[in-house]
């Protein structure tokens, strides 16, 4: 899973257990995300004009930005897959792709926004939708009939959440930690 962090003020900032450091001013950086599960080894920086730069662990071809990554609005980690969101809808994908994580379905356009899990991906679509590809050994690519009228999406290890316009969140894929039960503080929540 990534971690997106957006711009405080003009500084783009990276945690660590000791605190905050800061990487450089970033006037002209929209986002910065890290590869969370090799501890931020990879780094990705979304710049204003829509172009990405990335750096650090590349032993999957993850830092490896396609000559086609312009136009870019979003972007995301997985652990060693990178995805990106064009002004379009389109989506691209790059690096490990050992079960389908970068194989981006036909059906992904009109996307929003996505997310990287550990060898799976997700997108919200503008239509409210939710698409998921990759490894699906616990039902984490199966995104549940109640995933409409989504407006953000997020990918764990081994599970997907999706929050709907109406304040919904939904959670599938694994559960062993109980990462897919909706506390019910967050009511109306569905498992999936």
């Amino acid at each position: 899973m990534g971690t997106q962090l957006g711009i405080k003020g003009f500084t783009v900032a990276t945690w660590y257990p000791t605190g905050p450091m800061i990487l450089r001013r970033a006037m002209n950086y929209r986002t910065i995300q890290l590869s969370e599960r090799t501890r931020g080894e990879t780094v990705g920086l979304l710049r204003r004009d829509g172009t990405l730069v990335s750096w650090g662990d590349n032993s999957k071809g993850q830092c490896n930005v396609p000559a086609a990554a312009t136009n870019v609005t979003a972007a995301a980690s997985g652990v060693a897959h990178t995805l990106a969101v064009r002004r379009n809808g389109t989506v691209l994908a790059w690096g490990n792709n050992n079960y389908g994580q970068c194989n981006v379905p036909t059906a992904a356009t009109g996307v929003v926004a996505v997310a990287g899990g550990y060898e799976h991906s997700a997108a919200c679509r503008r239509s409210g939708t939710v698409l998921c590809w990759g490894k699906n050994t616990s039902g984490q690519c199966s995104v549940p009939a109640a995933a409409t009228n989504v407006s953000a999406v997020s990918a764990g290890c081994i599970h997907t959440l999706a929050l709907t316009e109406t304040g919904h969140v939904l959670a599938w894929g694994n559960n062993t930690y109980g990462q897919c039960s909706v506390p019910a503080a967050l009511a109306p929540g569905e498992t999936a």
